[in-house]
């Protein structure tokens, strides 16, 4: 009885490892299920479509294919682990659910939250493999200019016969990866001075207070222009811009921490002598984390917008890198004789940031305490 209920669970195992999409439809999980078969089937076309194309060259560049492959293969393997130790969790899960899983119980049962991260994860899965699925977004094809969408060029080309899905596809990298990098340092810094200010009070408080006021005084899209046009545009220098200059998570973590440090179990920790770092490590962080996540979410849209408005005023990223605001500008002259210029970078855009304010949307009620379970 014993050794056939182990060849049961071995054999459940192996099917998570081998066929995690099927492991996950048979315990109810339709919709993991169906991600991780949607996530098998594009990573198998886009290797294929790689290779059809020629690209193996790009496939064995060690900065871009290999590690793209590398990538892919892992993300690939962790997913099949990861089913593997939710498959050994089920048969000794107690009937006591913890925090996060009612948090995922209700992200996953709110509809604009799935739509947003599948939106994400698109772009996401772009960024990976860019090289497989498009061609150089820098180079002039002039025998091709102004292509409408066709099957040769998926979404036309501009006036220098370039390929703008190419260019909305490693667009997508800059994007994201300025928007997402601003957007943690911006949280980092935003919490330590709220954190700091709401604990200390006094005037640590007033003096970060007012420092937080005069930058938010001004307005941010008139700031960035003038920093950037005497130091020039580089993407350290927006990441410093979009990250420092608008801390309104300090405020946020702030009027949190006013409340939180005047809870019992705070009081409790600076009686029996705990240290102020570990009081705000240990009891405080920890409880500002929630509201973080959706803070950070919301943010990362809104970095994203200032993005693109100063790329298309000349001052964001600087062309012929591709950046979805400076397309925009480009095609500003022709875009009533030619509107795919138009239309497709807008919709990248617009699709990104909706794509965050759902996530954002969606964690905020997920986190709400008053939601019944």
């Amino acid at each position: 009885m014993t050794s056939s209920r182990h060849i049961s669970e071995f054999r459940t195992l192996i099917v998570a490892f081998l066929f995690p999409w099927i492991h996950l439809l048979s315990q109810g999980q339709r919709r993991l299920g169906i991600l991780f078969l949607l996530f098998e089937v594009l990573s198998s076309y886009v290797l294929t479509h790689g290779m059809l194309r020629s690209t193996t060259d790009a496939l064995l560049a060690p900065y871009e294919g290999l590690s793209i492959l590398v990538a892919v293969i892992l993300i690939d393997i962790i997913g099949r682990f990861l089913c593997v130790i939710s498959a050994t969790r089920a048969r000794t899960r107690s009937y006591m659910e913890s925090y996060s899983r009612i948090i995922s119980r209700r992200l996953s049962r709110d509809p604009k939250g799935i739509l947003g991260l599948l939106v994400l994860g698109g772009f996401v899965f772009l960024v990976l493999v860019a090289p497989l699925i498009s061609s150089d977004p820098l180079v002039m094809n002039f025998g091709a200019v102004l292509q409408k969408p066709s099957a040769t060029y998926l979404l036309g080309t501009d006036m220098y016969g370039r390929d703008v899905f190419s260019r909305i596809v490693y667009g997508t990298r800059y994007t994201l990866g300025i928007g997402v990098t601003a957007t943690v340092l911006n949280i980092l810094l935003g919490a330590t001075l709220g954190l700091v200010a709401g604990y200390f009070r006094g005037v640590i408080d007033a003096i970060l207070m007012r420092i937080l006021e005069i930058l938010n005084s001004i307005p941010f899209l008139m700031l960035a222009i003038l920093i950037v046009a005497m130091f020039g545009s580089s993407t350290s220098l927006l990441i410093v811009v979009l990250s420092v200059f608008v801390l309104q998570p300090a405020r946020i973590v702030r009027s949190q921490v006013l409340e939180l440090r005047e809870k019992d179990y705070v009081k409790a920790a600076r009686a029996i002598g705990a240290t102020p770092i570990r009081i705000i490590c240990c009891h405080l962080l920890p409880n500002t984390v929630g509201t973080l996540l959706v803070v950070a979410s919301i943010r990362v849209g809104q970095n994203i917008l200032s993005l693109a408005g100063l790329s298309f005023l000349g001052m964001g990223i600087t062309p012929p890198t591709p950046s979805w605001g400076s397309m925009l500008q480009e095609g500003r002259s022709v875009i009533l004789q030619c509107p795919w210029l138009g239309i497709f970078p807008g919709m990248a855009i617009f699709t990104t940031v909706l794509a965050f304010n759902l996530v954002g949307d969606s964690l905020r009620d997920a986190l709400d305490p008053r939601l019944k379970l």
